[in-house]
């Protein structure tokens, strides 16, 4: 087996603690999409720029010495050795959630498993539910409070015989000024009336809440893949 080291920026001090947590994962790959190369060597140079820009942030988040500092450097090891065993070749990933690189395999692997089931739901939507952005002390139990709420809303529609079918994640936007957060709900989901009604109905219980703030659109390739960027 032949180890090559990725080229790039590997200046870092060597007292980082020793790790032995790594998954040696033949399977994580991305697919092969349509890129701005739609060519092997296109898709690679992706990935490597990826890695470099992950190298970057990551030198940073090293340097806070927080609690997350060992992650941080499982993050800056991921992908840093390839592995060539005659033409196949492997490497390891870390499996951070805000790893770049892990992020977009991820990403990827989501699509693929849930873009089959996607492609059958007729008027597709994308919609957009949130609330007033809170202070960090009241962000658990107002995502907890939304998160119940989205679920009496389905009841009540699978009760009345009108289930909704799509796909809900959840993304937070940070206000520094303010130093509150956002937490908001986007989902994909089947269906112009049922996204009315699903609006409707979170209004109802959050009447504080901006209409303007709760968005419905019509779905296309570019906002399945603002969806799937938060998995």
């Amino acid at each position: 087996m032949t180890k090559v080291q990725v080229q790039g920026r590997q200046s870092k001090p060597k007292e980082h603690p020793p790790d032995s947590s790594y998954n040696l994962d033949t399977l994580v790959h991305l697919r092969k999409a349509p890129i701005d190369k739609p060519s092997k060597e296109g898709i690679l140079y992706r990935r490597a720029r990826a890695n470099s820009i992950k190298n970057v942030l990551t030198y940073k988040l090293i340097d806070l010495h927080s609690d997350n500092e060992k992650a941080y450097w499982r993050m800056w090891r991921c992908t840093q050795v390839i592995m060539q065993e005659g033409t196949k070749m492997t490497t390891r990933y870390c499996n951070n959630r805000f790893c770049i690189v892990c992020g977009r395999i991820r990403t990827a692997k989501a699509m693929n498993a849930y873009m089959a089931e996607l492609t059958t739901m007729d008027e597709l939507r994308f919609v957009t539910l949130t609330v007033k952005a809170v202070k960090a002390e009241d962000f658990q139990d107002t995502v907890r409070s939304m998160q119940a709420t989205f679920r009496r809303i389905l009841d009540k529609q699978r009760k009345r015989g009108l289930p909704m079918r799509g796909i809900r994640k959840l993304e937070a936007n940070y206000n520094e000024k303010a130093d509150t957060y956002n937490p908001h709900f986007h989902i994909l989901m089947e269906g112009e009336t049922e996204a009315q009604t699903l609006r409707s109905e979170w209004l109802a219980r959050y009447p504080e809440n901006s209409e303007n703030a709760q968005s419905i659109e019509n779905a296309d390739e570019s906002t399945v893949i603002e969806l799937f960027k938060y998995f």
